[in-house]
């Protein structure tokens, strides 16, 4: 048992080692990234005893989860340092004023000056919204109704129904497209077409809510 493990954890070693180093332009390699920090395990541990001491216990100890946090890992530090460096690529692109009108910097630019513009945001409240709104209200047929959900689904809001790519849950070697329900509020369709005193009175509560919204 103790071999298989060791020459696991060699084999993995050289496959992630094969993929060090960036290409540059000229084809060549740049320095090989660390793949496996040794520093992060606990040798303290017998890798038949508890594998996953053995190869965290160091960067656990050495990485108590921030007081802001309710879970950290490796992913969490590089879901970190990238959000700082895209702070770095917004910030650049909002004070370019001299980028190409129409180019991807200036879209984000602007963008991302108008996200932190709270006071042009508190002032406009949900104006900018208002021909969305209109749009709805003006759903006459199903044509108009599906074309409207359509509209919705290619500006990010999720209407009736949202769309992923993941895993077969029949066929686990499979990647396929799912669909799965969505906008209804209530949990499902029995809420909305039951008759029971309990679900109407649900019904009924929740449509109270949203006329007071």
């Amino acid at each position: 048992m103790k071999k298989i493990i060791t020459i696991s954890v060699l084999a993995s070693a050289v496959i992630f080692a094969s993929f060090g180093g960036d290409p540059k332009k000229d084809g060549s390699k740049g320095p090989k990234a660390e793949v496996i920090n040794l520093k992060n395990f606990d040798r303290s541990v017998k890798p038949v005893d508890d594998f996953y001491q053995f190869v965290n216990g160091s960067w656990i100890k050495n990485n108590p989860i921030p007081q802001e946090e309710s879970r950290w890992g490796s992913f969490n530090e590089i879901e970190k340092q990238n959000k700082a460096k895209l702070k770095i690529i917004l910030e650049a692109a909002a004070k370019n004023k001299a980028a190409v009108l129409g180019s991807n910097e200036q879209k984000i630019g602007d963008f991302y000056s108008v996200a932190n513009d709270s006071v042009k945001l508190n002032k406009d409240g949900i104006t900018p919204l208002n021909g969305e709104f209109a749009a709805i209200e003006n759903i006459k047929t199903t044509d108009d109704l599906i074309k409207s959900i359509a509209h919705l689904h290619t500006i990010g809001v999720g209407a009736m129904f949202g769309g992923y790519i993941g895993q077969d849950p029949k066929i686990s070697n499979e990647i396929i497209t799912q669909l799965g329900q969505g906008g209804i509020s209530l949990p499902d369709r029995d809420y909305y077409t039951n008759s029971d005193e309990r679900t109407l009175g649900i019904l009924m509560r929740m449509g109270s809510k949203v006329l007071m919204m």
